[in-house]
């Protein structure tokens, strides 16, 4: 922990992210529900707000990998700027390959051409519905221009309300 930045003092009851202090929570009070998601938010946008050093890196990284680019690859320019560690004619034989199936590097979904798929379920089974998945905060501005992204070219459509 101290490689990242963070330091647990019980005697202070805090918890230290590089220059950030956060309070710890009395224990007995884990399972009171009132206010819980508040002080959650409240330390959540503490957080956020000025991120420790220890972090940024690597959210930066992250936002670079999600912050998805979906254009025409210009393979010849890869191959010769990325592969240095290929000889001459591996390269080549790479470059062949990729060229080979270039349609598959045009930066689109394509098209999943196949046979409707049709399960079977056991007799009174009856369906999980379990909480979704959170969305980091760091994260949720990267998914929403995708998710508008894929609502633009038609892979999904905006459904207001859930089951």
């Amino acid at each position: 922990m101290a490689e990242l930045g963070i330091v647990l003092d019980f005697e202070h009851s805090t918890i230290q992210l590089d220059h950030i202090s956060l309070p710890m929570r009395d224990i007995f009070k884990l399972q009171e529900k009132s206010n819980k998601i508040d002080k959650a938010w409240a330390v959540n946008n503490s957080i956020m707000r000025d991120e420790p050093d220890s972090t940024k890196e690597l959210t930066q990284r992250a936002h670079k990998i999600l912050d998805a680019k979906y254009e025409k690859a210009d393979l010849p320019d890869i191959v010769e700027n990325q592969c240095q560690h290929l000889d001459a004619h591996q390269r080549k034989l790479l470059s062949n390959l990729l060229l080979e199936f270039e349609d598959l590097f045009n930066g689109t979904l394509g098209i999943w051409d196949t046979e409707p798929v049709h399960l079977e379920l056991k007799e009174g089974a009856k369906p999980y519905h379990g909480r979704p998945y959170t969305v980091p905060k760091a994260h949720k501005e990267t998914l929403m221009k995708e998710i508008q992204r894929m609502c633009d070219i038609g892979i999904l459509a905006w459904q207001p309300e859930s089951e």
